[in-house]
């Protein structure tokens, strides 16, 4: 995971909350790096910073390996004696494609696209390595990557069912 990604996906409402609380402690390009080194792992963080038992040096090693030795300090002043439950973010990434997937169909459909529904569904299983099914589900899903929420049903029909 890059950091272009993950500030892409940070809008998304499945975007983990302790992925936008390890951004704030660590940064955006440490909290990338860790999240594609340990992703959905429980760190156990060394108590305090500074004074490790043998067990500690190796776990704020380990840690200071992947983000750097100022992002791994802040990580042990904050998340210090606890676990640190390092997100995966899969659901805000898999989130990122569906958009990307359903934007990607519309312009294949489009008058400039020329292809019907059946061809964009074979091209997008095809370019995304997904079943057809898959993708007809995803394209039924209305768009909505700010998380803003969906407008009310219009209830103006329903005495009529």
């Amino acid at each position: 995971m890059t950091p272009e990604d993950l500030q892409e996906i940070r809008h998304l409402p499945s975007f983990p909350r302790i992925a936008e609380e390890l951004i704030q402690v660590a940064g955006l390009e440490a909290t990338a790096r860790l999240i594609s080194a340990w992703p959905g792992q429980e760190y156990p963080c060394p108590k305090v910073f500074g004074r490790y038992s043998a067990k500690g040096q190796r776990r704020y090693d380990m840690l200071q390996e992947i983000v750097g030795d100022h992002a791994a300090r802040r990580i042990v002043m904050h998340w210090g004696g606890g676990i640190l439950d390092v997100p995966s973010c899969k659901d805000a990434l898999w989130a990122k494609t569906h958009d990307k997937i359903r934007s990607h169909y519309d312009r294949l459909v489009s008058s400039a696209g020329g292809y019907s529904h059946r061809e964009a569904v074979f091209e997008l299983g095809l370019t995304y390595n997904l079943a057809s099914r898959t993708i007809e589900r995803v394209i039924s899903q209305p768009s909505n990557p700010d998380g803003s929420p969906m407008p009310p049903p219009d209830d103006s029909q329903m005495p009529l069912f």
